[in-house]
This record gives C-alpha cells, sequence and structure tokens, in this order.
C-alpha cells in the first residue's frame, strides 16, 4: 500500500526504538540499584535523662555499619530520632557539656525503628 511505513529491522526506526528501550532498561536498574542503601535503612529512637530527669540539647550521635554519622540533639523532653541509619551493627553516642561520655551499641535493620536510651547516673559527671 502506498504511503504505509512498513517496520525496519536494520538502522530505522525499529532499531532506535529498540536503543532507546534498552537505555531505558539499564537506567531503570541503575536507579533501583542506587536506592537499595536508602530501602536498608532504619532508625534509631531514644530520650536520654540524668538522674531520670529529661537531658535537653545533648548531641546524640549514631555512627551505622557503613560508617556514616548522623547527628540531632535532643527536645526539651530529652526525646530523639535519627533516621536512615543503614542495616546492622550502629554506635549511639551523647555527648552533653560537663557530663562524661555515653555509648550505646545496638543492631538496625531495614525499616525498623531500634530504642536507645541513655541514662547518666547520681554521681556521674
Amino acid at each position: 500500500m502506498p504511503g504505509r511505513l512498513e517496520p525496519r529491522t536494520k538502522g530505522g526506526k525499529m532499531h532506535t526504538r529498540a536503543f532507546v528501550f534498552a537505555a531505558l532498561a539499564v537506567l531503570l536498574v541503575l536507579l533501583a540499584a542506587a536506592s537499595l542503601p536508602v530501602l536498608a535503612a532504619g532508625s534509631v529512637t531514644g530520650t536520654v535523662t540524668k538522674n531520670s530527669a529529661a537531658l535537653s540539647g545533648a548531641r546524640v550521635n549514631v555512627i551505622d555499619s557503613l560508617n556514616v554519622s548522623r547527628e540531632t540533639t535532643t527536645s526539651g523532653t530529652g526525646a530523639y530520632t535519627i533516621s536512615g541509619v543503614a542495616d546492622g551493627d550502629a554506635n549511639v553516642y551523647c555527648y552533653s557539656p560537663n557530663t562524661k561520655l555515653l555509648e550505646h551499641r545496638l543492631v538496625t535493620r531495614a525499616g525498623a525503628v531500634r530504642k536507645a536510651h541513655l541514662e547518666r547516673q547520681v554521681g556521674e559527671t
């Protein structure tokens, strides 16, 4: 039929479409692989207290299994939450002026919220 385009298998539109489709498929695979560490992350939440009273303004730092450090400051109630912590072993540190460093070790899991409550006892500086 005149005016009807026939699919070409070499060098024409069909070949270009196949290339574009393959390139998009590769791009999707790469994007999915890049998002895996984000998907395999959890959160650490808890409270920091001194002599059973909330310790506000304390710095809480989490170093995860990928050696990535994330930091936040406790609220007025001593609460904190740190998200995006990689799967595996993690260390939680708490710093506050004129007080002793607190440390807590835990294991995080993808999508899970782990609790780390840090308490400074009477007599500790």
